[in-house]
């Protein structure tokens, strides 16, 4: 989950100039919304409860000039 949400943060800093903050969340508290969401949501995959908390959580604004591009030419 912690490389899922990396993943999205390089997309959100550059796209955005926001991202979320890992720092704060608790690995118990992810574990049991994927939990939830699996019993609830049988058929769908469990990336799509990383991908809702992705959407809902609350964003660090950041200037442009402190995005990352590491391919940016």
């Amino acid at each position: 989950m912690q490389g899922y949400v990396s993943g999205a943060n390089f997309l959100l800093l550059n796209e955005y100039n926001n991202y979320v903050d890992m720092n704060g969340v608790e690995p118990g508290k992810i574990l049991k919304l994927v939990f939830d969401f699996c019993k609830a949501n049988p058929n769908d995959k469990p990336i799509s409860a990383i991908d809702k908390f992705i959407r809902d959580a609350k964003k660090v604004e950041v200037s442009e000039k402190d995005a990352f591009n590491p391919w940016e030419q």
